[in-house]
């Protein structure tokens, strides 16, 4: 029998659609004319105001595959997307000229600090940390960011609606793949690994083991890789979670590239088990972008593949 990890990105409520979310709550119920106002108050409750199109089903698929494998999953790691209110990426950073906040998915680059079209609240703020290092305040801690995100050919700073604000319920596993991993625990007498990301104000941190821009200062910020090498133990590693064109993408480069190349072969990637973020209006065609990698990671060796065919092989 193949000793198999389960590689959880994200399966949080933060990043479930609503609709689809919500009407399997309600029921029959979905349909009544005041429903709308009942949806209303549970996007708020739920926190759901990143919704991945897609991703919903997403965890359905991939809560049936791990509760489908059961005693034959050796370990599973689930990611927990972590966020305050004050952080880089959120609209309560940033303020225009006139003291305005962003709107969700704003792209801001260095240039754009220059100019004061987006600039930190408090800009002229100084922190202990930032002492000995190239900048200041806030305002040229933000433009060194940006510069460090151009320099490294990762995504512009985007500016995302507030989500998987710890504490809130959007932090939250969805609701079955929290039951597929409990039901895994208690029929094998384990614990799944959670690890914490993104909690840090000063960085985004798509992927899990290593911040956008590791800072010095910021330990957390830094690779972490003891759930690389867990996983890295494992014959089969699955991978599914939201989303494709970010957190996913970059999960799995980093725990790719830390394993190295004989490992590549070990990691299944579900395409019914993850979506992409979609474009917005002046944004990089991330669905785009998803499926070009996915074709770069087959090439390098990994399998590209969905939850069904994965079952079909392993006679589940």
């Amino acid at each position: 029998m193949k000793k198999i990890a389960v590689l959880g990105i994200d399966c949080q409520l933060g990043f479930m659609e609503l609709q689809a979310l919500v009407s399997e709550l309600l029921g029959p119920l979905a349909n009544h004319p005041e429903a709308v106002l009942v949806k209303e108050r549970l996007m708020k409750m739920l926190g759901l105001a990143l919704p991945v199109p897609g991703s919903h089903e997403d965890m359905l698929r991939f809560a049936t595959l791990i509760k489908r494998l059961k005693k034959m999953i050796w370990k599973i790691v689930m990611t927990l997307d972590s966020h305050h209110v004050n952080q880089i990426f959120h609209p309560a950073f940033w303020r225009d000229a006139m003291g305005n906040m962003p709107g969700a998915f704003t792209m801001i680059t260095a240039d754009d600090i220059r100019s004061g079209k987006w600039v930190p609240r408090n800009a002229s703020m100084e922190l202990p940390e930032f002492k000995n290092q190239p900048y200041k305040n806030l305002r040229e801690y933000a433009i060194w960011y940006a510069e460090q995100l151009a320099k490294a050919g990762r995504y512009i700073l985007m500016v995302w609606p507030e989500h998987t604000l710890i504490g809130t319920c959007g932090h939250a596993l969805h609701p079955a793949i929290a039951e597929a991993t409990q039901e895994w625990e208690r029929e094998n007498f384990t614990t799944t690994k959670f690890e914490v990301k993104g909690d840090h104000w000063a960085t985004e941190n798509y992927g899990v083991f290593e911040a956008e821009v590791p800072l010095p200062w910021a330990p957390g910020t830094q690779m972490r890789t003891s759930s690389i090498k867990l996983v890295g133990e494992a014959e089969m590693i699955l991978c599914g979670g939201e989303a494709l064109s970010h957190c996913y993408m970059a999960s799995v480069d980093q725990c790719a590239i830390k394993l190295g190349e004989e490992h590549l072969s070990k990691f299944y990637l579900l395409t019914d088990c993850t979506s992409p973020v979609p474009q917005s209006p002046g944004s990089p065609d991330f669905p785009k972008i998803s499926k070009e990698w996915l074709k770069a990671k087959e090439k390098q060796g990994m399998h590209v593949t969905t939850s069904v065919e994965v079952m079909k092989m392993l006679g589940v």
